[in-house]
């Protein structure tokens, strides 16, 4: 089941460029943004920015930071989950 604010993310897809994508992939994989920001050849500040962007553009929170490191809220899982490209498996 879908919840409220997933439908929101899903609903407010527009104007989201791959880079987003590229961004919420490689912080989900790294944990950090000094290592997302070191793979994608921008600065801590840049990543942070796009981040914030990104999420008052769709208005809810796909990251939750903390002194341990980055990790996706459900809500991040599922703008990450409607985002994925490449060949589907059946």
């Amino acid at each position: 089941m879908v919840a409220a604010k997933d439908t929101k993310v899903l609903a407010s897809m527009q104007g989201i460029r791959l880079q987003h994508l590229v961004l919420c992939r490689t912080l989900a994989a790294t944990g950090t943004v000094r290592e997302t920001a070191r793979l994608l050849h921008r600065t801590q500040p840049a990543i942070t920015k796009m981040l914030q962007e990104l999420e008052a553009s769709i208005g809810v929170r796909l990251f939750e930071r903390g002194r341990l490191g980055t990790r996706a809220t459900p809500s991040g899982l599922a703008f990450m989950g409607c985002c994925e490209w490449g060949p589907r498996q059946s």
